[in-house]
C-alpha cells in the first residue's frame, strides 16, 4: 500500500501545527516571532532535504494547546490525526487509514507526511532545542563602571487632542463654493426690479389689501380691486425672474446658484422682508449655521408652478458638482436649495468632510449611527466614542479603545457590553465578546451551557459551546460531550442528536467522533424502542464506512409492526371574543395573533403555557376586511405589523413586558414608512427593513435603515425587463436565506438580491402559497392546483423536486413543523405530510372539529396550532395522531 496526500479543500482540520520554510534559524526564527508565543511552548522538528542528506530544509512546529496563533500569521498550517500524525489542515490521506493501520503506522513519537518531502518519523531525540540554535557572541574585556546612563526615554505618546479655534460663525462654515460672486446690475434682465418706494409701495399694499378686503363687498370695492391688480402685476414679474432663472441654468450654471430659491425650509427665517419683483443674490457655501435658522429676513415667493422645473435643475446641478468632485458646492445644493440634508451629508461623506457629514446626521436627521460612523472614517475616535456611549453600542467603544491603545478603558467597555447582551438574552454573542475580545473562554462556556438550557436557540449555543472548546482544549471535547449528555433531559436530547451530527461531520479527532457516534446510537437505539423511528436513519452518516448499514436499516423499518394509532385529542384554547382574529405569528417562544373590531386593532401575546395577554390600538376606524403582514427582527425582541395604508397607526413602539410568564420583553410598532403598494417585507438585523412594492405598476425594492430613513431603491428587473402588475397585490410574506429574498407575486415565485435582480421559477403552474423550512435556505413549499410541491433552491437557481404531492381538500394554509412534517388544512380537514430528503408522504389526514383559518408551529417540536373560525386555539401533535 503506498500512502499518499491529496489535496481537499472542503476538509478544515483544527491548526494544531506549522511548517516554516528556510535552511537558517534566522528564516524560523522570524517566523516564530510573528506568530506572538512563547518559543518554550514549541516542539520543533528539523526535516531533511532529502533522506540522504542532513542538510535541513525546513522546521516543522507543534503548538501548545493553550498558544495557538492566529490562522492569518501561519503560512502552512497542519494538523494532527492519530495523535501523532502531522498533515495539511486542507488534506487528507488515501486510502484512509483503519485505526488499526494508524497504529501499526504510528511507531515513532512524531511523523509527518510532507507533499513534496514525504513521510519522516521522529524520536524523542531528533526533537529540536530552539535554545541550541543560538549562538552566543564572544564576551568583550572592557570596563563599563565609567558608563553614563544616558537621557531617560521619553513617555510613550498616547493621546493628540486637536481644539478647533473659536471664532463667530455658528457650528461649522468653510465649506465655500468656489463659484464667483457678481453684482445683481451686471446680470441681464427682462424688467428691472422694484426699488426704493415702489418696493416699500408695493409691500404696504399687500398689508392694507388683506385688512380693506375684510370690510364690505369686495366686488364693489374699486380700492380693493386696484391693490388687488397691483399685487397680481407683482407676481407676473416674479414670474418672469423665476424664468429668467431657469434660463440661467442653462446658460451660466455658476451664476444661477447665487439666485437659486430654496425649495422649502425646515427651519424659520427672523421675519419677513418686503415684496420684491427680483431675486436677491444668496452665498453659494455650504452653512449648518444658516440651516439652523440663523438667517435674516426672507421675502418668500410662491413657486409652486416652478417646483418641478427648478428641482430638476438643481439635481442636474448637484450631480454636475459632483462628477466634477467639487463636494462642497454640491453639499450646498442638496442642503440649502433641496433640504434633502441625507444627500448632502452623502456628498460630504464622499468629499472627506468627515465631520461636517457628521454634524447633519446628528443634528438634523437624527441619525446617530451613521454620525459616529462618519467620524471613525474621519479618524475622529475620541467624538465617535461619546456617540457610541449614547446607543449604548459598547462593544464597538471597546473596539475604538483598542485602537486608541487604551486597554483598560476597551476591557471595561467590552465587559458593559457582556452585561447589555446578557439583559436581552443574547447569549450567543456575550459569549463571543468574552471569548474573542476578554479571553474569557471558561465564562463563555458558562453562558453557552445556560443558553442550552434556556428556550432560543439551544442547539446553536450547544454547537457554540463544543466549538469553544475545541479552540481551547481540544484533547477534553470528548469529556465535554459525555458531560452535556449525562446532564441533559430527555426533551433535549434530539435536539442534542442534531448537534452531535455537526460535531461528527466538522471534527476529525477519532476519540470526539466515536463519542458522538456512541450517544447518537443510544439516543436513537431509545427512540425505536418508544417506537420512534424518525431518526433511523441518521446513523449512515455516523457510521458510512457500512455499506451495508442503509439496507439493514430500510428492512427493519419496512418490518417493525405499525402501533396502533391514537385517537386525535387536541387541546382547545378559547379566544377573546368581540373581535375578528386574522392570522398568527412566533417570535422569540411567544405566539402573536392579529385581529380587529369596528375601532380598534388587536394583537393576543400568548406563552408556551398558553397564557394570554391582550393589547389594543385604538383607531378612528378599522375596516372589516384588511391587509396585513407581522415580522419579527432577527435575534431580537422586536415585532413589525404592517396594515394596509386604510388602517394606519402611529409608529411609536409600545413595549410589552417581561414578566412570570414571558421570559422575554417585546417591542412592537407600525412601519408608516414603507412605500404604498406593499407586496411584502422583511424585518432584519440592527433595525432595517427590505421592501417590495409597487411604484407606479412597477416592481421595486427598497432598503431602509434602522431608524426607517430610506436607504436605497431600485427597479427589480427579470432578465433586463422590469417586472408590471396590473392589480394591487395581496401582501405575502418574504423569506430572507443570506442576501436573498423569495416572494410571490401574482401566482408567480421570484428571487431577488438586494439589486432588484431578479430569477423566477419556470416550467411551474402558479403558485398560491409559500411555507419555507426556517433556517434552512434550500427548501420552499409551494402550494398549485396539482398540489403541493417541493422547491429546491440554489442561489437564485430555483427548480421543482419530483412530481407534486396531490391534496383531497382545499388549502387554507401551510406550515413547516420542526421535527419534520408539513402541515395543510381547510375544509374541516389537515393534511400531515412527513418531509425526508426534501420529498413528501403524507402520514395523516386529521378531521377537524371547525373550519381553520391559520396554521403555525407550537413551542414544542411536532406540535402545530390551528387557528379556527369559531375564535378557538387547537393544539395538537403530529406523534400522537
Amino acid at each position: 500500500m503506498i500512502l499518499q496526500l491529496t489535496y481537499d479543500p472542503s476538509v478544515c482540520l483544527p491548526v494544531l501545527g506549522a511548517y516554516i520554510r528556510g535552511n537558517t534559524p534566522a528564516e524560523w526564527f522570524g517566523e516564530i516571532q510573528r506568530w506572538d508565543v512563547p518559543p518554550g511552548s514549541l516542539t520543533c522538528m528539523l526535516l531533511p532535504e532529502t533522506k540522504s542528506s542532513m542538510e535541513p530544509v525546513g522546521m516543522m512546529v507543534v503548538f501548545h494547546p493553550k498558544h495557538i496563533p492566529h490562522l492569518s500569521q501561519i503560512a502552512h498550517p497542519y494538523t494532527i490525526i492519530g495523535k501523532k500524525l502531522l498533515i495539511p489542515v486542507h488534506a487528507k490521506l488515501l486510502p484512509a487509514l483503519s485505526l488499526s493501520e494508524m497504529a501499526d503506522l504510528l511507531v515513532w513519537e512524531w511523523q509527518v507526511m510532507h507533499p513534496n518531502l514525504g513521510f519522516y518519523g521522529f524520536t524523542t531525540a531528533d526533537l529540536v532545542s530552539l535554545s541550541d540554535l543560538l549562538q552566543m557572541p564572544a564576551v568583550i574585556d572592557h570596563s563599563w563602571d565609567m558608563a553614563h546612563p544616558g537621557m531617560p526615554a521619553m513617555a510613550s505618546l498616547r493621546m493628540i487632542h486637536v481644539r478647533r479655534k473659536e471664532d463667530d460663525t455658528p457650528l461649522i462654515d468653510m465649506l465655500k463654493s468656489s463659484v464667483d460672486s457678481k453684482p445683481l446690475n451686471e446680470i441681464p434682465m427682462a424688467e428691472p426690479p422694484l426699488k426704493g418706494f415702489k418696493k416699500i409701495k408695493a409691500f404696504l399694499l399687500k398689508a392694507f389689501m388683506s385688512l380693506l378686503g375684510k370690510r364690505g363687498n369686495k366686488k364693489q370695492n374699486s380700492m380693493y380691486q386696484w391693490m388687488q391688480n397691483q399685487l397680481e402685476h407683482l407676481q407676473e414679474k416674479r414670474d418672469k425672474e423665476v424664468e429668467r432663472l431657469l434660463n440661467m441654468f442653462d446658460e451660466n450654471l455658476g451664476e444661477a446658484l447665487q439666485y437659486a430659491i430654496p425649495l422649502g425650509s425646515q427651519h424659520a427665517s427672523r421675519g419677513v422682508a418686503p415684496p420684491s419683483a427680483s431675486l436677491s443674490k444668496r452665498n453659494t457655501h455650504f452653512s449648518l449655521g444658516n440651516l439652523a435658522g440663523g438667517g435674516g429676513p426672507v421675502d418668500a415667493w410662491n413657486v409652486n408652478r416652478y417646483y418641478e422645473q427648478l428641482h430638476k435643475k438643481y439635481m442636474r446641478a448637484a450631480l454636475q458638482a459632483l462628477e466634477n468632485k467639487d463636494y462642497k458646492q454640491a453639499a450646498y445644493i442638496y442642503a440649502h436649495l433641496l433640504q434633502d440634508y441625507n444627500l448632502a451629508a452623502k456628498a460630504l461623506v464622499q468629499g472627506g468632510f468627515f465631520r461636517e457629514a457628521a454634524a447633519l446626521f446628528r443634528d438634523y436627521l437624527n441619525r446617530h449611527l451613521p454620525a459616529a460612523e462618519c467620524l471613525v472614517q474621519g479618524g475622529l475616535l475620541l467624538e465617535a466614542i461619546e456617540i457610541y456611549k449614547e446607543l449604548e453600542m459598547f462593544e464597538m467603544v471597546g473596539d475604538l479603545y483598542i485602537k486608541l491603545e487604551q486597554m483598560d478603558l476597551a476591557r471595561t467597555y467590552y465587559r458593559k457590553s457582556v452585561q447589555v447582551a446578557q439583559q436581552q438574552n443574547e447569549l450567543l454573542k456575550a459569549a463571543v465578546i468574552l471569548e474573542d475580545k476578554l479571553n474569557a473562554p471558561d465564562e463563555a462556556l458558562r453562558l453557552l451551557y445556560r443558553g442550552w438550557n434556556g428556550f432560543n436557540r439551544a442547539g446553536d449555543h450547544l454547537e457554540q459551546y463544543f466549538e469553544v472548546v475545541s479552540r481551547h482544549t481540544p484533547e477534553q471535547l470528548p469529556l465535554h460531550i459525555r458531560k452535556v449528555y449525562q446532564k441533559s433531559n430527555p426533551e433535549q436530547l434530539t435536539l442534542f442528536l442534531q448537534v452531535m451530527l455537526i460535531v461528527n461531520n466538522k471534527h476529525t479527532n477519532p476519540a470526539v467522533k466515536q463519542t458522538a457516534t456512541d450517544l447518537s446510537m443510544h439516543i436513537i437505539s431509545d427512540q425505536v424502542k418508544q417506537g420512534n423511528t424518525r431518526h433511523l436513519f441518521l446513523l449512515k452518516q455516523f457510521l458510512p464506512e457500512d455499506k451495508q448499514l442503509p439496507a439493514d436499516l430500510f428492512r427493519y423499518k419496512s418490518t417493525v409492526a405499525a402501533h396502533p394509532k391514537k385517537k386525535v385529542n387536541s387541546r382547545r384554547i378559547n379566544l377573546p371574543t368581540g373581535m375578528t382574529w386574522a392570522g398568527m405569528i412566533r417570535h422569540n417562544l411567544q405566539l402573536f395573533i392579529v385581529g380587529i373590531n369596528a375601532h380598534s386593532f388587536y394583537l393576543l401575546r400568548i406563552s408556551p403555557d398558553f397564557e394570554i395577554e391582550q393589547y389594543s390600538w385604538a383607531t378612528m376606524q378599522m375596516l372589516p376586511m384588511f391587509d396585513y403582514i407581522v415580522s419579527g427582527f432577527p435575534e431580537t425582541n422586536r415585532l413589525m405589523i404592517y396594515l394596509s395604508t386604510e388602517n394606519d397607526f402611529e409608529d411609536q413602539p409600545k413595549i410589552l413586558p417581561a414578566n412570570l410568564h414571558f421570559k422575554y420583553g417585546m417591542s412592537v410598532s407600525f412601519p408608516n414608512f414603507l412605500q404604498q403598494h406593499v407586496v411584502g417585507f422583511v424585518a432584519k438585523i440592527a433595525g432595517a427593513v427590505t421592501q417590495f412594492g409597487l411604484n407606479e405598476r412597477v416592481l421595486s425594492i427598497w432598503h431602509f435603515s434602522g431608524d426607517g430613513e430610506l436607504d436605497r431603491q431600485y427597479t427589480c428587473t427579470l432578465d433586463d425587463a422590469t417586472i408590471l402588475c396590473d392589480d394591487r397585490p395581496y401582501p405575502t410574506p418574504v423569506y430572507q436565506r443570506n442576501d436573498l429574498y423569495y416572494f410571490l407575486l401574482e401566482g408567480v415565485l421570484y428571487c431577488s438580491d438586494d439589486l432588484g435582480n431578479c430569477t423566477r421559477l419556470h416550467s411551474a403552474p402558479p403558485v398560491n402559497l409559500l411555507a419555507a423550512v426556517p433556517m434552512v435556505s434550500t427548501i420552499l413549499f409551494g402550494l398549485t392546483k396539482m398540489g403541493i410541491v417541493t422547491i429546491q433552491v440554489n442561489k437564485q437557481q430555483m427548480s421543482i423536486a419530483g412530481a407534486p404531492v396531490p391534496v383531497s381538500h382545499r388549502v387554507v394554509a401551510m406550515a413547516f413543523i420542526p421535527g419534520g412534517h408539513l402541515v395543510a388544512v381547510g375544509d374541516l380537514l389537515a393534511s400531515v405530510f412527513k418531509v425526508e430528503d426534501a420529498l413528501l408522504t403524507l402520514e395523516h389526514e386529521v378531521t377537524l372539529e371547525e373550519e381553520p383559518e391559520s396554521v403555525i408551529e407550537g413551542s414544542v417540536r411536532g406540535e402545530f396550532i390551528l387557528l379556527g373560525k369559531n375564535k378557538v386555539l387547537s393544539v395538537m401533535d403530529v406523534n400522537k395522531l
